[in-house]
């Protein structure tokens, strides 16, 4: 049988102790950043993935992305079939179809313009942050802000509302500017991050159990604090909505099971 290089390389890198750099926000601070794009991505310049927040258990990689067979995915597709269901059952289904549910998360490289020091960093962030990045680079005023040399910063605030979601605010610098000298650069484009490491990956037999132990009541709080840049206090997802899909009607489930398996985010 082959080796498996890919996995031998994550090993080493978790006994030579080497740990992503993660860029953390913190809330009312302006940031001013500048996005890397991920060389590997085919032209897109984040990367997404899919995770299970469950009971104590937070950031599990859901192995469907990957073509894998998946007992929580297996479990919600049961839990999305109406057929034969009252719509009581229907309602009670699909309230804990949205709890296990896996959510997408969103990264970006940057290099923290108060911080350039540190290098290349991974940005976490929601979906809502990813649309208003998009929709800053497909602005002709603009163009490529993650060029090296005639690209744009961003200058990032986030901010607690009220109702305790957290909002962010970003806009794009005025002027051009190069990423940063030509030593710089190189040495940042030798050492960019990946988001390998990010998340723990599971086999089916452990999510299994996770799914079992959950399932049974075993729900407490966890410990976990992998990711600080929630937009909302308390669970890691992603928000920026004071909506809450239990409230909806549930005259149409389909629709409401398509809302969260698209976006997967109250944002």
């Amino acid at each position: 049988m082959a080796l498996d290089l890919d996995a031998i390389r994550k090993k080493l890198s978790a006994m030579s102790g080497n740990r992503v750099k993660r860029l953390k926000i913190v809330d009312d601070k302006l940031f001013k950043l500048r996005i890397i794009a991920f060389p590997d991505n085919d032209g897109q310049p984040f990367k997404e993935r899919l995770v299970y927040s469950i009971g104590r258990e937070w950031n599990l990689l859901a192995p469907y992305q990957f073509d894998k067979p998946d007992p929580i995915k297996e479990l919600t597709d049961k839990l999305r079939d109406r057929i034969g269901k009252s719509e009581e059952q229907a309602k009670e289904d699909w309230l804990m179809a949205k709890e296990l549910f896996a959510r997408v998360k969103h990264h970006a490289i940057v290099i923290d313009r108060a911080n350039e020091a540190e290098g290349p960093m991974i940005w976490t962030f929601s979906r809502n942050v990813a649309k208003r990045l998009y929709g800053i680079m497909l602005d002709e005023e603009y163009g490529d802000i993650t060029d090296p040399e005639t690209g744009t910063d961003l200058k990032v605030r986030r901010t607690k509302s009220d109702n305790g979601f957290r909002e962010y605010t970003i806009d794009p610098a005025r002027r051009e500017s190069a990423l940063g000298t030509d030593d710089q650069v190189n040495e940042w484009m030798d050492n960019l991050p990946t988001i390998d490491g990010l998340y723990k990956e599971k086999s089916y037999e452990e999510l299994d159990q996770i799914l079992l132990k959950y399932m049974a009541g075993d729900d407490g709080e966890t410990t976990d604090d992998t990711f600080t840049t929630t937009e909302r206090g308390g669970k890691p997802e992603e928000s920026g909505s004071s909506t809450d899909d239990t409230e909806q009607s549930f005259g149409d489930l389909d629709e409401a099971f398509k809302k969260l398996a698209d976006g997967n985010e109250s944002v």
